[in-house]
């Protein structure tokens, strides 16, 4: 997934990482909390406050895979 220049998510990466649930597969808390972040970021310049708990969230059950995932933009 790509905006402007930014790569901001490989597909094949993502589906790769994704967790079963039942009959249904969600993507993990890393991931969902990145492009949460980001996507307010790129289109509104800051985080949306509806998304504000649930990024917190994301940082706490999954710290290092969070900030891996928003590191490797910088490439």
């Amino acid at each position: 997934m790509k905006w402007r220049a930014f790569n901001l998510l490989s597909g094949d990466e993502f589906l790769q990482r994704k967790t079963g649930v039942g009959l249904f597969s969600v993507s993990r808390p890393a991931d969902e909390t990145a492009t949460k972040l980001l996507a307010s970021m790129i289109y509104t310049g800051k985080v949306k406050e509806k998304y504000k708990t649930s990024i917190a969230a994301g940082f706490h059950a999954e710290p290092a895979a969070t900030t891996c995932r928003l590191a490797s933009l910088q490439t």
